[in-house]
């Protein structure tokens, strides 16, 4: 015995030898294989030890194997498991009729947070993941959690799901990852996680009713409903004593300025870039506002991001470029930019800064002669020799004495021209505002206009056989149906949508054609590759699907 493995039988030893003949030099090889048939009683992590044997005086050894033992099922299907099943699935698909599934132990959903307590602004990772020993074979309904209360941005995931085999509790599963979201809390206290719900189809080995059907197989289809566990997340508020130039920065961070030129001529431009690198909530930082005297004109900066969102958070660089036009000359001061952020590592407040930087501006040799260039704003610079003119050389206009513009015909006509625009656009501006007063008739309107741009983008995708198309074409359905039904994107769902339109006494065909495409759309958007349906035919039906449920829409007006 090694420990608690017990040796049944062994060893038994098979030879085989092979000779090989390369360039007329013979290398013969002989291979020694010593089999035993073990037994292990008891669940856990067991060691076989390194095998050893010495040849020609020399010693050699292999490594040592770590074996994992399960603990065996209740349900007694381990002999099931045993044989011929479906491959990647821990549990056989000669799964039949007798043993019901359990839905808490042979499927399941999890939220998994990297962390259940942080500050507020500090990233946390939640990964959607699915644990499986069921034969599955396509999504019926997949409703994510909305987040509420967090700022999200999502990771990039594959559109179809990649199982791998993991233990839990125990236990062999699948395992896919749904999606990854790096998430921001945005105001403290304990925050709530709705539970992620996604249902099944799968199929189960029916009970033989001829010598065919134990020959062939038989199966049938079942669903399975899993949802995950309400989370909570508390969030701390961020300490007391936030520096004057605290701008809601949480992380890790630093910055940098530098300009093009350290000497110009008055009225010719500057770049003075300032770059804020690091680790956190980079996206959300406030523009920098730069102290600069009132002599130099600032246009709006130029914003490059160059942010990345992994796992650990998100990190990378933001830079501002500003375009500077001094109008006066001498020694133009830069001041320093300081930024303040809080560390969650250090829990403290900190702050970083940039060099400062002193520009020499010369005059201006065209403008100087009638320019005051004084320390003031371009608004109050002032010109001389405005008050005596230069004569006036052209053909000038005459008009007849006594002859007045107004009362005449031309006067007149221009009068009715101005009423009769008046007129059209306080027309106009009533008819707008009561469009904008309601909101969803206003969406209402624009939402065929709006699915025939998504489904454009959809055709594109498909004709380009990227990935994404099902993305595209889910967005541009639900979106329609969100805008033409007036149903919030909170509340949006295939149950809701098929509510709404028996309120509104829709065609059943027309009802069951939009379920279905909601239904085979997710199911191809998660589905392994080769159960999805076709793209050609999914895109088809959406185009007749929304067109069919628009025109009857608008005929009811």
């Amino acid at each position: 015995m090694w420990g608690q493995i017990q040796v049944l039988a062994g060893p038994s030893m098979s030879t085989s030898r092979s000779v090989q003949i390369t360039n007329g030099s013979v290398m013969q090889s002989e291979t020694y294989m010593y089999s035993f048939v073990c037994r292990i009683n008891s669940p856990g992590t067991y060691t076989i030890p390194a095998a050893s044997v010495v040849i020609d005086g020399e010693r050699l050894e292999s490594s040592p194997y770590t074996l994992e033992v399960l603990q065996a099922d209740a349900e007694g299907d381990s002999d099931e498991s045993s044989s011929a099943g479906s491959a990647g699935n821990p549990r056989s698909s000669r799964q039949t009729t007798r043993g019901a599934v359990n839905p808490s132990k042979d499927f399941f959903v999890a939220v998994q947070l990297s962390r259940n307590e942080v500050y507020q602004g500090e990233p946390i990772l939640a990964t959607l993941r699915l644990y499986t020993r069921l034969d599955i074979v396509g999504f019926d309904d997949v409703k994510l959690p909305d987040f509420k209360g967090f700022w999200t941005k999502e990771l990039e995931t594959p559109n179809q799901i990649n199982l791998q085999r993991v233990t839990h509790n125990g236990r062999e599963y699948n395992m896919g990852v749904i999606k990854k979201y790096v998430l921001f809390p945005q105001k403290s206290g304990e925050l709530q996680i709705d539970p992620m719900r996604i249902e099944v189809q799968y199929r189960v080995r029916a009970e033989s009713q001829s010598f065919w059907d134990e020959f062939m197989g038989s199966y049938r289809a079942a669903q399975a409903v899993a949802e995950s566990p309400r989370q909570t997340v508390k969030v701390k508020p961020l300490p007391e004593g936030k520096p004057a130039l605290f701008t809601g920065g949480v992380g890790n961070f630093t910055v940098k300025a530098s300009v093009d030129q350290t000497e110009v001529s008055a009225n010719e431009p500057i770049t003075y870039k300032l770059i804020i690198t690091g680790k956190g909530n980079l996206q959300l930082l406030q523009k920098p506002e730069l102290n600069l005297p009132n002599s130099v004109e600032v246009f709006e900066p130029k914003v490059n991001e160059n942010v990345a969102l992994r796992d650990d958070g998100q990190s990378g660089s933001i830079t501002y470029e500003y375009v500077m036009i001094p109008r006066a000359p001498g020694q133009l001061q830069i001041p320093s930019y300081e930024m303040a952020y809080f560390d969650p590592a250090a829990k403290a407040y900190k702050s970083v800064a940039t060099e400062a930087f002193t520009l020499t501006v010369r005059a201006d040799s065209v403008q100087s002669a009638t320019r005051v260039t004084t320390t003031v704003s371009k608004e109050d610079v002032k010109y001389l020799g405005e008050d005596i003119r230069h004569i006036f050389l052209g053909t000038p206009s005459y008009m007849v004495v006594g002859y007045s513009f107004v009362g005449g015909l031309l006067w007149w006509v221009l009068l009715l021209v101005l009423v009769l625009l008046f007129a059209a656009s306080f027309v106009l501006l009533r008819k707008r505002e009561k469009l904008l007063g309601n909101v969803a008739l206003a969406k209402g309107r624009r939402a065929g206009g709006i699915v025939r741009k998504r489904l454009r983008r959809a055709k594109v995708l498909l004709e380009a056989n990227d990935p994404s198309f099902y993305n595209e074409l889910l967005r541009a359905t639900w979106g329609y149906l969100s805008d033409k039904l007036s149903i919030e994107t909170a509340d949006l769902s295939a149950d809701a949508v098929r509510a709404r339109l028996a309120e509104l006494q829709v065609p059943e065909s027309n009802t069951q054609a939009v379920y279905e495409l909601l239904r085979d759309s997710e199911y191809a958007q998660y589905a392994p590759q080769e159960n999805s349906v076709s793209k050609e035919d999914l895109y088809r039906r959406a185009s007749e699907t929304i067109s069919g449920l628009e025109k009857w829409l608008n005929s009811r007006k």
